[in-house]
C-alpha cells in the first residue's frame, strides 16, 4: 500500500484548529516523513504543506503537527465571484 495510497482527511474550524484520523500500521509507510497539506475546500487548490513526523503516533498519544503557513491563491482575481478568498 504505502504512503502514496493514504488519503487522510480532517476538518478545521475558522480559527485553524483541526482534528484528523490517521490509519496506523499501513505497510510500506514511513510515518516519519509524511506531507501534511492544506487545501481550499472550494477550489481544491493547495494553500500550503509541511513535512510531519507521525512515527510516535499511537491510539493513546496524540501528536501536534507544526503550524502550516498557507498562501492566498486567487486564481480568478480578474473576474471576482462568490468563491474568491479575502486576500486583503
Amino acid at each position: 500500500m504505502g504512503t502514496f495510497a493514504l488519503d487522510i482527511q480532517g476538518i478545521a474550524d475558522p480559527g485553524g484548529n483541526f482534528d484528523l484520523f490517521v490509519p496506523l500500521g499501513v505497510p510500506e509507510t514511513d510515518y516519519s516523513t509524511l506531507t501534511f497539506s492544506v487545501y481550499d475546500p472550494i477550489s481544491g487548490i493547495a494553500l500550503g504543506d509541511e513535512t510531519v513526523d507521525l512515527s510516535g503516533l499511537n491510539t493513546s498519544q496524540p501528536i501536534q503537527v507544526p503550524t502550516v503557513i498557507g498562501t492566498c491563491n486567487d486564481t480568478d482575481s480578474g473576474n471576482p465571484d462568490g468563491d474568491d478568498p479575502d486576500c486583503d
